[in-house]
């Protein structure tokens, strides 16, 4: 089957965001770590293919709305709650991934699955100066969040659940390179442990809940592995973000879209 890798994603992701939502309870808990690093996780992959799928624009556009419009629903109803704080951890999670990914667009093409080696770049053209930009833009978040953190803290929690869902937006874009990346294997390792540190910090920050220390770290280990895992999927299957064929290339049928 030429899209069995897709099939099989989506059916998995599928089936995790039912399991979740049964499961779940609103209460920190294993089984809501589960649901919430497991939504975290489609969100991310959602914002990707919104970025890098190679349909219509339009059509990705629709696709993004109408996913998220879903995926509020395991949440809403692992968690019991339906929400603007529902609504936002989707959309705000999702978004920053599919702008991002629409920035690895432009220089590397989309995502597709193809066999013209010579026009399919071996995958994102990073670098390690890339990778210390990374780390400087990390930082200066992080003393940026320590200065706000107060403001933050007296705001509401429509704006406490947007920054943690920002965060773990941060580590879907990672777990993207970490992927499809180009450069050294620790360097990309590296940065998507560096992503799911930032996330769990940004999460014990904004909540201020020393004790569920735990819950943030086991729903954002799940989050990473099981969108590492996604990716990988879809890598062995041949997936590669492949630049756009001219169109006299496509019409002899080298690079098919």
């Amino acid at each position: 089957m030429r899209n069995g890798a897709v099939v099989t994603l989506i059916v998995v992701q599928f089936f995790a965001g039912i399991l979740g939502a049964a499961v779940a309870d609103n209460a920190p808990s294993i089984a809501t770590a589960f649901l919430v690093g497991t939504i975290f996780c489609q969100t991310s992959l959602l914002g990707m293919w919104s970025g890098l799928g190679h349909t219509h624009g339009a059509g990705r556009a629709l696709g993004f709305l109408a996913g998220s419009a879903y995926l509020t629903l395991p949440l809403s109803v692992g968690l019991d709650s339906l929400d603007i704080q529902t609504v936002s951890v989707i959309c705000v999670s999702g978004a920053p991934v599919a702008l991002a990914a629409l920035a690895m667009r432009r220089g590397d093409g989309p995502l597709r699955r193809g066999s013209c080696e010579a026009t399919t770049p071996a995958g994102l053209r990073y670098s390690v100066r890339h990778l210390m930009l990374l780390t400087l833009v990390i930082a200066c978040l992080m003393a940026g969040g320590r200065l706000l953190l107060p403001e933050i803290r007296s705001r509401t929690d429509f704006v406490i659940v947007s920054v943690v869902a920002l965060g773990h937006a941060v580590v879907g874009v990672a777990a993207i390179w970490a992927v499809f990346g180009s450069a050294q294997l620790v360097f990309r390792v590296a940065a998507l442990l560096a992503a799911s540190g930032l996330a769990v910090s940004i999460d014990m920050a904004v909540t201020g809940t020393p004790s569920r220390l735990w819950f943030w770290i086991l729903s954002t280990l799940i989050q990473a592995t099981f969108l590492v895992a996604s990716l990988w999927l879809l890598r062995s299957a041949g997936y590669r973000l492949a630049p756009e064929a001219p169109a006299w290339q496509v019409g002899r049928g080298e690079l098919p879209s």
